[in-house]
């Protein structure tokens, strides 16, 4: 997921993969943010991997608050993000045909047949 981020005059939206992977982790973040008299409303999307913050824009700016969620790692790009989820998915099904395909070798095909109807 790329990080997204929407901010407004007393808005700021961000979604990354960073907010979806750790999601208790946000969440304690979320109830010590609560706990600013700037902030006016918290919305968490766990499943969506997403916050939006509404704020008063007389007490923090868009920017201030974004420094504050970026020194918290919130807009975080995670190393397991698209090119590298597809390789590793790719090398385990390469890994798999080639395990199966020297059991065939080894056991023979029949043996193999009745193993994977056994699972």
């Amino acid at each position: 997921m790329e990080t997204y981020i929407h901010k407004t005059r007393s808005r700021l939206r961000i979604r990354s993969s960073f907010i979806h992977q750790h999601p208790e982790l946000i969440a304690d973040s979320v109830v010590q943010l609560r706990n600013l008299e700037a902030i006016t409303d918290i919305r968490h999307r766990a499943h969506a991997g997403s916050v939006t913050l509404s704020f008063d824009p007389d007490c923090l700016s868009a920017d201030e608050l974004l420094a504050i969620l970026e020194a918290q790692d919130w807009c975080q790009q995670d190393s397991s993000d698209g090119l590298s989820v597809a390789v590793s998915q790719g090398v385990r099904k390469v890994a798999r045909h080639g395990m199966i395909l020297a059991m065939e070798r080894v056991l023979g095909q029949g043996v193999v047949s009745l193993i994977g109807r056994a699972l």
